[in-house]
């Protein structure tokens, strides 16, 4: 076999293959005699069939396994004797079929994997968030707890922000109503789920008061059809309430299971809560710092074909998942596919990267390091124990556990390598973060 690489641009190669008509021909005597041997023939006992009537009967399909294999066998020893790790598998265009007593040739088209040569970690500048539960933190946390409590005596006074409203809301675009005849709603002016020109609008109304608001509808409102007209909203205010929110004492905090009914004993109970949500989260996101960092420190070029292949895998898994949970087909941009490509992109060279980290760095993971993880999950449940062992017991739990373990690792030592900074942020920035 002699091969020639006539392309090497990039990660992409051309390599052109050479076969002799010996080997050929010896790799189809061997397909014909596993056919006879393999196959039945009218008139003939297994295993009995002679080679004349063997190519008679299995000619075309023993010359194009015969051919794949030559095929494949040229490939794998080109890959191992140049030391060359493709992508994927290759395109083959045959320029000349062995026939005939003539050599096979074939041309191989196919990208090779990048060399990964890892951007020196003191060079890399990492904002690490840091983050803890403070008294202020422990105290929002009870206001939001008094609100969910409240309760709501009804006023004839002028609507102010903290209010709620129950009142009717058409919606008129170019004079025609928008859905259904309206049915009164609740609302709590000033809140964020409303479109700010109805929340000051509705400010200094009474029980009983209509008015018209003159809006353009935001990029925010569900019906994309109407976003950026004009609109207007007719209003009927049928009921003003005004909150009242309970007091912190023995009774609120029994009824949050904190049975000693101490301040004290609730909000170390809440902080200790607080913590435990926060620790995950905040984990989270120093992971993804740390990732998006050495993504940047180490823009390696990706086979296009690898892209597109992991792009589009993950783009029929996506649609197949909502055709079964939503029973039709989604609406999809024209362009989503890049999006994917995107993405793709983005995790095939992450995982590059760490994968290089790991194995220079000989970063590995033991039972405790995994246990202490499962055990630190395991406060969040009532039955920490049994949750422990359950986790122990299953393989795949384990498996996931050990994966988590392992990427810590790598955040911690890349940070231990960094040119780090730490960034504070307030507690409810990390646990509302959609990150």
């Amino acid at each position: 076999m002699q091969a020639t690489v006539t392309t090497s641009n990039g990660l992409e190669r051309v390599v052109n293959f050479t076969v002799p008509a010996q080997d050929f021909e010896k790799a189809l005597d061997e397909k014909i005699n596993y056919l006879a041997k393999n196959r039945r023939v009218a008139g003939f006992r297994p295993g009995k069939i002679p080679r004349s009537v063997a190519r008679k009967y299995f000619g075309a399909e023993a010359n194009n396994a015969a051919f794949n294999d030559i095929v494949d066998n040229s490939l794998r020893e080109f890959f191992s004797n140049n030391n060359v790790n493709p992508a994927g598998r290759p395109s083959i265009k045959v320029t000349q079929w062995p026939a005939n007593d003539k050599e096979a040739i074939f041309e191989a088209s196919f990208e090779v994997m990048p060399e990964i040569n890892l951007a020196d970690f003191k060079s890399v500048n990492i904002e690490k968030p840091v983050c803890t539960v403070n008294d202020s933190d422990v105290d929002e946390l009870i206001e939001k707890l008094r609100h969910m409590r409240a309760t709501w005596n009804e006023t004839d006074a002028a609507i102010e922000n903290g209010n709620k409203v129950k009142a009717e809301v058409q919606m008129f675009v170019e004079d025609k109503p928008v859905g259904a005849k309206p049915e009164p709603v609740e609302l709590i002016i000033g809140s964020a789920n409303i479109i700010p020109e109805l929340n000051a609008a509705f400010v200094g109304h009474k029980k009983g008061d209509k008015f018209d608001v003159n809006i353009k509808v935001p990029e925010s409102y569900p019906n994309k059809e109407f976003v950026g007209k004009d609109a207007v909203y007719k209003l009927e205010v049928k009921e003003v309430m005004t909150e009242i929110l309970p007091e912190v004492n023995a009774d609120f905090i029994k009824a949050l299971d904190v049975k000693s009914g101490e301040v004290e004993d609730f909000r170390n109970t809440l902080r200790t809560n607080m913590e435990n949500q926060l620790k995950p989260m905040l984990k989270s996101r120093v992971r993804s710092v740390v990732y998006e960092a050495l993504l940047k420190a180490n823009n390696i070029e990706m086979p296009k074909s690898l892209v597109q292949a992991t792009a589009q895998q993950n783009l029929d898994n996506d649609v197949a998942n909502y055709k079964k949970r939503m029973k039709h087909e989604p609406k999809l941009p024209a362009d989503i596919i890049n999006t994917y490509k995107a993405r793709a992109e983005n995790d095939l060279r992450l995982s590059l990267i760490v994968e290089n980290l790991i194995s220079k760095n000989n970063i590995a993971v033991n039972t405790p390091e995994v246990k202490s993880l499962i055990e630190d999950d395991a406060r969040l449940y009532d039955t920490p124990d049994e949750f422990v062992k359950y986790q122990l017991g299953d393989a795949n739990a384990l498996a996931r556990y050990r994966e988590i373990a392992l990427e810590n690792k790598v955040v911690d030592f890349v940070l231990s390598q960094a040119n780090v900074t730490e960034k504070s942020l307030k507690f409810s920035d990390v646990v509302n973060s959609r990150q």
